[in-house]
């Protein structure tokens, strides 16, 4: 802050209170108290202007998307206002807090279903709020395993990854990014999508709630084993859920023989009625050679 005109050799006070543009109230901290901030300096006694460094440390929870203005009063040692600097519209006095939410699907089934492939594709989008308009950004994303916490690891044990760089055409806007990698080996791994974004090196706002849904993606495991009845012996049988299916790229089919059992159930009716034979249907053995030929 610079100051000029002062009195030499008197001791000032400056109150800075951190302004919410969008709502143009004190903006508050977590526990609802408006945040502000005092610093006193002294004039010296050979020059009556010159700089006061105020450092401002404050809890930025809950300011993402928020442009927060820097509201300065001036006290005398009487504890009397001297002295203002309230423009709410003063872009130097102006900082933003960018904002992200983000949206992860596969790239085939438009869903948080991943097909297990050696090809797999997963779309990533970042949406973003107050950025600077002409700035060059760079966002990474990282998979990481619901289960473990950690990276996920292609088959090639190689943590799956992307990069972006991007500049802010305007200050809200989104940005796509793919994932892709081999993913035979993760059947049945819960992937998460993280991000960070950056501008010159320094990070700016990261995107990593392992809990988030949107930026869930699974890959089911689809082989179980069953038991055949008669024999036990063990098979294998691959299935989705029916739920699912059709977003998998499948075709699901539901083939009812019903009217063949009524047929079935009239013909062995007839049988009884002409011949006085009781067919049972479940002992026609079903490799009767006399039936092929």
């Amino acid at each position: 802050v610079s100051y000029d005109g002062l009195n030499s050799g008197k001791t000032y006070t400056l109150k800075t209170v951190l302004m919410d543009r969008t709502t143009g109230t004190v903006v508050q901290d977590k526990n609802g108290k408006d945040i502000s901030l005092e610093t006193t300096f002294k004039v010296h006694f050979w020059n009556r202007s010159g700089t006061v460094e105020v450092p401002v440390v404050i809890d930025a929870r809950g300011l993402e998307g928020h442009t927060v203005v820097f509201f300065e009063y001036l006290y005398d040692e009487d504890g009397k206002e001297v002295g203002r600097h309230t423009d709410i519209d003063d872009e130097d006095q102006t900082i933003v807090f960018p904002k992200a939410e983000t949206e992860a699907s596969d790239e085939v089934t438009k869903t948080n279903i991943v097909l297990t492939a050696e090809d797999i594709r997963v779309k990533d989008i970042l949406k973003y709020e107050n950025l600077l308009v002409g700035k060059e950004y760079l966002v990474t994303g990282t998979l990481m395993d619901k289960k473990t916490g950690e990276a996920v690891l292609d088959d090639n044990g190689q943590p799956v990854t992307t990069s972006k760089r991007f500049t802010a055409e305007k200050k809200d806007g989104e940005v796509e990014m793919l994932f892709e990698f081999s993913g035979v080996k993760l059947a049945g791994t819960v992937m998460v999508a993280f991000e960070k974004v950056s501008i010159s090196g320094v990070e700016i706002m990261a995107h990593a709630d392992i809990d988030d849904e949107d930026q869930t993606v699974y890959e089911p495991s689809i082989r179980t084993s069953a038991s055949d009845k008669e024999t036990g012996e063990k098979m294998l049988v691959t299935q989705y859920e029916g739920s699912v299916i059709e977003e998998t790229g499948l075709i699901k089919m539901d083939f009812l023989g019903l009217k063949t059992l009524s047929v079935i159930n009239e013909a062995l009716a007839n049988i009884k009625q002409s011949l006085g034979i009781d067919v049972d249907i479940d002992k026609i053995p079903i490799d009767d050679k006399p039936t092929y030929d």
